[in-house]
């Protein structure tokens, strides 16, 4: 099985990069972005361009990122030093223990790429989480985010 955070090139990413985009300037602006698997990879993007490029009309409070991996095709994105970044942007990555779909590793080495970043891990695999301990540390997190 391939996996986006195996393969070198995506078809599509930059589409759906654009929609979100749009979307963002028509609809929005929104508190957060949240995803789950690819779309959290996606949303991680997002953020991540959020971050290097203060011109990106994206400009998200927070982000959530449930089951991801590290997308290899935005690596040079992710990995670029956050210190000279304008402001910050705080990020949860919900990490299921015994994902086998994207390894708790994968979802780490993304981790490690946003300095605000938390994690949350649950019992379960590759889902996102509906036991009442996960969802309030979700939503205590995004409530956090938004009053500063």
């Amino acid at each position: 099985m391939e996996c986006l955070w195996m393969v070198v090139g995506v078809s599509g990413a930059e589409e759906s990069l654009e929609l979100v985009k749009r979307l963002w300037e028509r609809d929005g602006p929104f508190d957060g972005i949240m995803g789950f698997s690819q779309g959290a990879m996606l949303a991680a993007v997002v953020v991540a361009k959020a971050l290097s490029d203060e011109d990106y009309s994206v400009r998200p409070r927070f982000g959530v990122f449930c089951g991801a991996a590290f997308p290899l095709p935005f690596a040079t994105l992710l990995e670029e030093p956050r210190e000279e970044c304008s402001g910050s942007i705080p990020t949860l990555h919900v990490m299921g223990k015994t994902d086998q779909i994207n390894p708790p590793q994968q979802g780490n080495k993304l981790a490690d790429c946003f300095p605000e970043a938390k994690i949350l891990w649950h019992e379960g695999a590759h889902t996102v989480p509906s036991d009442s301990v996960s969802i309030e540390a979700v939503v205590s997190f995004c409530k956090i985010a938004c009053s500063d």
